[in-house]
């Protein structure tokens, strides 16, 4: 049998209860609910897996969504780093150009150049004086227009850059409300494909119980010829009674023969009941011995149940069963 602690608290969680065998009315019962039960948890997959396909496509429309807000905010890093550059030239044009026309305003009136007066004195004529006049008053106004139009330049550069940064921060809003949509989408997505994975467990487990139950009915109703009835076992000149007590236990996994737990395997002492004895017990039916455990010990046996309430139902009785002799 299965490890002996755990075998040992499935012996004591079956001692609670003692009640009668269930009936074949009770399993088809059993059988209709678990087939009830296995439709609706069809229609429920069913429809989380519509659901699912939902979240689908709302996710892959917030992604395509994040990536488009993503682009343009790489666009806008890229005109606003652009912008950034153009500014600082400006601005170094703007000290330069001031730079230059305070140079040639000290060399015009501080150095050794003609004074404004001087070259009016010193015109041979006034048509040469207002020439020369003309010259230093066009110098000064290109050195104006080029200050005025690096400074425009460089105001609107700056007014540019304002702009950008508004709107950048709008498109860091939008960016992280599309990646709030798109985090929360998946989250959805997570649950709900974990739940359906449920459903889904669920509906393997209620099918391995109807196809268990369908077997049952099936073997009661017609039992195989290598199982003998109980007047065949009492009449074959090795069978003998014997009466034990019966507990009833529900673990699965490989018996100590090494055949899988099933129903009709019955768990007993060798020394009392050799292994491959079959029996019948009255209220379980034929059944053979093909497992031990160290909790059985003397006159006892255990039942196997393919549920716990089955076993807890059966609970532990005193019954006397009919031997036959051993299968090899």
């Amino acid at each position: 049998m299965l490890a002996p602690p755990a075998r040992l608290v499935a012996v004591a969680s079956l001692l609670i209860a003692v009640a009668g065998p269930v009936s074949a009315a009770q399993s088809g019962g059993d059988r209709t609910d678990l087939r009830r039960r296995d439709a609706a948890l069809a229609e429920r997959s069913d429809s989380i897996v519509v659901h699912l396909a939902g979240l689908e496509r709302r996710l892959a429309a917030a992604r395509a969504e994040l990536a488009a807000v993503e682009s343009r905010a790489a666009a806008l890093r890229r005109q606003r780093s652009d912008v950034g550059r153009r500014l600082v030239v400006a601005r170094a044009n703007v000290r330069a150009a001031q730079r230059g026309l305070a140079s040639r305003l000290r060399a015009l009136y501080v150095s050794s150049g003609p004074a404004p007066l001087e070259v009016v004195l010193g015109a041979r004529s006034l048509r040469e004086a207002m020439v020369a006049l003309d010259g230093l008053a066009f110098t000064a106004k290109q050195d104006r227009e080029l200050v005025a139009e690096t400074r425009s330049a460089r105001t609107h550069l700056m007014r540019l850059r304002r702009v950008l940064a508004r709107k950048a921060s709008a498109i860091e809003r939008a960016r992280a409300a599309a990646a709030a949509r798109t985090a929360a989408l998946e989250r959805a997505r997570a649950t709900k494909a974990a739940y359906l994975e449920h459903l889904r467990g669920e509906r393997r487990l209620t099918e391995a119980r109807i196809a268990e139950l369908d077997g049952r009915a099936r073997a009661l109703a017609a039992p195989t010829p290598a199982t003998p009835a109980a007047a065949d076992v009492a009449a074959t000149p090795t069978a003998r009674t014997l009466t034990v007590v019966a507990s009833g236990y529900a673990l699965r996994g490989s018996t100590a023969t090494g055949a899988t737990a099933r129903w009709g395997v019955v768990a007993v002492d060798p020394a009392v009941i050799p292994l491959g004895t079959t029996m019948v017990v009255p209220g379980y039916g034929s059944a053979v011995a093909a497992d031990v455990g160290p909790a059985i010990s003397g006159a006892a046996i255990d039942l196997w149940f393919p549920s716990e309430q089955e076993a807890l139902a059966w609970g532990r009785r005193v019954v006397t069963v009919t031997l036959g002799s051993p299968v090899h």
